[in-house]
């Protein structure tokens, strides 16, 4: 008797506690994997996540892999890490691991391979983002007119909205040595802030370095990105320019404006407005006098909002 009251007891209390444990964690699914800016010591692997993760890269020279480096950011839906020290011309395994996944083909694991060591001639395309999201990853493959395609070179962008690439360090998937690039040749555009939204698009080599391949609006906007009709900041006219440009910007809210510009290595070089001003448009101009040549880049900001787009100073 005392047997039949303990079994009946056990099984709704067994029951209960089955309803107390709390679900599986969800895992964040790992998708859109891309290597990209191969070089003989270097490469970088990107991916997303369907939710905000932290983000590793395992790697190694066999399938045993071996090393590993991380996403140095914070939890994010976009990952980036870079490779270093490698060997050139040489085959590399490596899995990718986010919110407690990890993504290795299918246990075949991915590869690239390093390059032969080589630098190509240097030629510079740079363009802005409107409406951009906090980071968006860059990227431009070649295609030349016998058909080559080059592997992809790339690059993260933050809220500042500008960014640049060097042509001269595409590298041949075919012959992993420098890949040769003419005027003409077609360039492909991409840009993606996740796992949705993004921008696609095409132009060619001008053969006028530095070369502006315009301005991109992302297609499809986070909830933290910054809409286009909060802050604006246009110019310069003329760009690129000699000796002086203007830039016009309008502001939203009276609050502190401020206008600074930066050179090509990020130190500020100049501060063109620093003042309280009611909401509503101006204007300022910049003199690049005594400065090198180059991309430059002009940053608003007035208040918690922030802006910027891309100059190029030619000498």
């Amino acid at each position: 008797m005392s047997n039949r009251v303990f079994f009946v007891f056990l099984i709704p209390i067994a029951f209960t506690i089955a309803l107390a444990l709390p679900p599986p964690a969800a895992q964040a699914a790992i998708d859109q994997i891309q290597v990209s800016n191969h070089s003989s010591s270097s490469a970088t692997i990107s991916w997303t996540t369907t939710d905000f993760a932290d983000g590793c890269v395992h790697y190694g020279l066999t399938p045993a892999l071996g090393d590993t480096v991380c996403d140095s950011r914070p939890d994010d839906d976009l990952h980036v890490a870079g490779l270093i020290s490698l060997e050139p011309d040489t085959t590399y395994y490596f899995e990718v691991a986010s919110g407690g996944e990890i993504n290795n083909n299918g246990g075949a694991l991915y590869t690239f391979e390093t390059t032969t060591v080589g630098i190509g001639i240097p030629y510079t395309i740079y363009g802005d983002l409107t409406l951009p999201p906090e980071w968006t990853l860059f990227t431009v493959t070649i295609k030349s007119a016998g058909g080559d395609m080059s592997h992809p070179l790339s690059t993260l962008i933050d809220s500042v909205a500008v960014w640049s690439l060097n042509l001269g360090n595409l590298k041949n998937p075919l012959t992993d040595d420098v890949f040769h690039y003419a005027t003409g040749d077609s360039l492909f555009l991409r840009a993606g802030s996740g796992p949705t939204g993004g921008f696609q698009d095409s132009t060619t080599v001008s053969g006028m370095s530095p070369q502006y391949v315009g301005q991109i609006v992302m297609d499809v906007l986070p909830t933290n990105a910054l809409p286009v009709d909060e802050l604006l900041l246009l110019g310069g006219f003329p760009n690129p320019f000699q000796r002086t440009t203007t830039l016009e910007y309008r502001s939203p809210v009276k609050d502190r404006v401020v206008i600074e510009v930066f050179d090509p290595t990020g130190r500020k070089c100049a501060t063109l407005l620093d003042q309280v001003l009611p909401a509503g448009n101006g204007r300022v101009t910049w003199e690049g006098t005594g400065l090198p040549g180059g991309i430059y880049l002009a940053r608003i900001q007035a208040g918690s909002l922030r802006a910027a787009t891309s100059l190029v100073l030619l000498k």
